[in-house]
């Protein structure tokens, strides 16, 4: 898997320029500090990912991109909120791609909104 600071979304200069830079910094000075926390509707359940859980998630949807040399084509991410979405996300623009999100007009086999 490539490093992600290789990938044409994320600078090698020293300051963050842009999400992915912040990213790859968290992942790589406080790899185990909470980076979100998602809420069911219920406020019951939650689901946590730490930076370094991040940051390897969003690198194999980089990886995934760039083997399908598409930079710079549109993504359509359709994931529920979550760090999934936010892997997707980060994902395409460090592959240098254009992120397109599309939520609430798909439905699953099951008829569950994607």
């Amino acid at each position: 898997m490539p490093s992600p600071d290789n990938s044409p979304g994320v600078s090698t200069s020293g300051d963050a320029v842009s999400l992915p830079d912040v990213l790859f910094r968290r992942g790589q000075k406080a790899p185990d500090e909470l980076a979100y926390r998602f809420l069911s509707d219920d406020e019951n359940t939650e689901v946590t990912t730490t930076w370094s859980q991040l940051l390897n998630a969003t690198s194999g949807v980089a990886a995934a991109l760039t083997d399908r040399k598409a930079a710079g084509h549109p993504v359509l991410i359709t994931a529920a909120p979550g760090p999934g979405f936010l892997a997707s996300l980060f994902g395409a623009w460090q592959a240098g791609e254009i992120a397109t999100i599309l939520r609430g007009l798909l439905t699953s086999a099951s008829g569950e909104e994607c």
